[in-house]
């Protein structure tokens, strides 16, 4: 989809480069990308454009080898 069709379609267009939603942990990160789809509802209908999405996948030290699957299930289901 274009811009110009979300634009014409009256649909919200949203742009998160998830490299600002990392945090000290990954509890607040994945709160961090709760809030971003909480928004993305509000905003309903809307296209949500996560840039930089591998930035989520490697969040815990030590890794954790479930993260990844945990954070990518997280975007699925909300």
């Amino acid at each position: 989809m274009s811009f110009l069709s979300v634009n014409r379609s009256h649909i919200s267009f949203h742009q998160v480069d998830c490299y600002t939603l990392l945090q000290e942990n990954s509890t607040r990160t994945e709160n961090s990308l709760r809030g971003v789809f909480s928004r993305a509802t509000a905003f309903s209908p809307c296209v949500l454009l996560l840039r930089h999405l591998e930035a989520l996948m490697h969040i815990t030290q030590p890794p954790d080898p479930t993260q990844g699957a945990r954070t990518a299930n997280h975007m699925l289901v909300n």
